[in-house]
């Protein structure tokens, strides 16, 4: 009868293959753009419109070469941001005040909650009406879409404070201005960065929805018109561009948590 020797040494385990995260966001993107090729060339997206992704990718230089580009990404840049930081001052102060009173706070949660899921898109034919056609009511829009999710994580980020940090507020003989600038809120970002991450997400996609219906300038006029122009391939030019944004945008966000993240551990 054979003995089992339970003192032989283990073989080593193997070293898991770690892929870093741009190299597999680069090969699906890969994969999608030669999965995009190879529709069109087979002909299975005849039938819609779509032009061949190396086609978009020639024609990519001309279109970041002219000067009508930079005008229109200018113009819904500038729109974006506007939007985004009146949003973020004023979720910021909102979620404040509700975490600072909790009773208003569970009183206006329902309400909040509700708006949270309403399209404000709706809502931009009536600012036309009232500011006219312009920045202002896109402005509004992507401000209305935006300050929501931002107001929402800044209370909850807030109320999820543990009363340590209140009481070394105040045995720091903090105001209360630099118990909330010093202690408060730098103990709370790394609640209050993913609803500003999505804040930003939401106006960009507002300033853009709304200058796809009406409006003078900026991307999302452009590809209307480029759409109703039947131009189809600096639409998708304007669209991947636009995609890349958001993707850099969201990776820098991501890349500030992390730090912040890494700072408080």
């Amino acid at each position: 009868m054979s003995v089992l020797n339970l003192d032989r040494p283990r073989p080593p385990a193997r070293p898991a293959l770690r892929v870093p995260a741009w190299a597999a966001r680069a090969a699906l993107a890969a994969a999608l753009l030669a999965a995009g090729q190879l529709a069109v060339a087979s002909g299975a997206a005849a039938s819609a419109g779509v032009p061949a992704p190396l086609e978009c990718l020639r024609r990519l230089p001309e279109v970041l070469g002219g000067a009508r580009f930079w005008s229109d990404a200018a113009r819904s840049l500038l729109t974006t941001a506007e939007a985004f930081a009146a949003a973020a001052l004023a979720g910021l102060a909102g979620g404040a005040v509700l975490a600072r009173f909790p009773l208003v706070a569970k009183i206006l949660e329902p309400y909040l909650v509700g708006a949270y899921a309403v399209p404000v898109v709706v809502f931009y034919p009536t600012f036309l009406v009232v500011f006219g056609l312009g920045t202002v009511p896109i402005v509004l829009t992507a401000f209305l879409m935006a300050v929501v999710p931002v107001l929402l994580t800044t209370m909850v980020a807030l109320g999820e404070l543990r009363p340590a940090h209140r009481k070394l507020a105040r045995s720091l003989c903090c105001t209360r201005g630099q118990a909330a600038r010093l202690i408060l809120l730098p103990s709370a970002l790394p609640l209050l960065l993913p609803g500003l991450k999505l804040g930003f997400v939401y106006a960009m996609a507002a300033t853009v929805g709304a200058e796809f219906i009406v409006a003078d300038a900026g991307l999302g006029f452009r590809i209307g018109e480029l759409y109703r122009n039947f131009e189809a391939v600096d639409m998708y030019v304007h669209i991947i561009v636009m995609i890349a944004f958001a993707v850099g945008c969201n990776s820098l966000f991501n890349l500030v948590e992390r730090i912040v993240r890494r700072d408080l551990t």
